[in-house]
């Protein structure tokens, strides 16, 4: 069987941001986002956002303690 691609919940994210092109599947815009956390890590594409990755990382780990 071929693979499917869920439209719906795929995303692109472009590094650098001024890379950014549409890429369309099936006559469907595939959305293009600036950011998205996947297993609680934040990644972005705009330069800079430390601050907020290392607090999406050690927000978890808190409620450990």
């Amino acid at each position: 069987t071929d693979p499917k691609i869920n439209i719906g919940k795929t995303k692109i994210l472009s590094l650098p941001p001024s890379s950014r092109r549409l890429l369309e599947i099936d006559s469907q815009y595939i959305e293009l986002v600036e950011s998205f956390t996947y297993l609680g890590f934040k990644f972005a594409a705009a330069l800079g956002g430390t601050d907020e990755d290392i607090e999406v990382l050690i927000r978890p780990s808190v409620h450990l303690v």
